[in-house]
């Protein structure tokens, strides 16, 4: 009975205390599907793989004991995570400055939290298990994309479909199961096809 007095003591000296100071902040956390841009800039965002955050943390040099609010997640340019054993992307759609992504060599299945990220140009996901595109439909300014080793993927329509994939760029499906007249259209398209 009375180590617990004690601890209830304590407990109200730590919240008394850090209210009297003013140093506690109470910011909303979004889940992981949330949108940064549905809630303020102080909102602090998340991710559903552990793995994926600390790679973003390390990208930041962000301690795990800091926020990782919407403004400074958006401010990230540029994540390169692989063989991190990342699983799930869900919480990427809030890192929206990213430009360049490498997250080859992890067991990414779905990249629809991708589909947001119009700042991306360079895209490596060599070596997972994705099977399906359709996120990359709208980001036009994909001029580097790397698909290889992903075996099972089979439709690249959506790429087709990209009126920003075209003269010059580069896109990587070796070891994939796409069909060769879509390779035939992209490369008339003047894509570099790497088989």
């Amino acid at each position: 009975m009375k180590s617990s007095g004690v601890t209830s003591i304590l407990l109200l000296t730590l919240i008394f205390g850090s209210m009297s100071s003013g140093q506690a902040q109470v910011r909303p956390v979004l889940r992981p599907g949330e949108l940064c841009s549905e809630q303020v800039g102080v909102a602090v965002a998340t991710f559903e793989d552990a793995d994926l955050e600390a790679a973003v943390r390390a990208a930041l040099s962000v301690g795990t004991q800091e926020d990782l609010t919407c403004g400074l997640v958006s401010e990230l340019t540029a994540l390169t995570a692989e063989n991190s054993e990342i699983e799930s992307l869900v919480g990427m759609q809030n890192l929206t400055g990213l430009t360049n992504l490498e997250l080859n060599a992890n067991s990414i299945t779905d990249i629809n939290p991708l589909s947001g990220l119009a700042n991306l140009t360079i895209v490596g996901l060599v070596d997972n298990s994705i099977t399906d595109i359709s996120a990359l439909r709208e980001l036009t300014n994909l001029s580097d994309l790397r698909l290889q080793s992903n075996p099972d993927l089979r439709i690249v329509q959506p790429l087709l479909d990209n009126p920003g994939v075209d003269a010059g760029d580069r896109i990587g499906l070796g070891g994939t199961d796409v069909r060769c007249a879509d390779l035939t259209v992209l490369a008339a398209n003047l894509v570099n096809v790497d088989v």
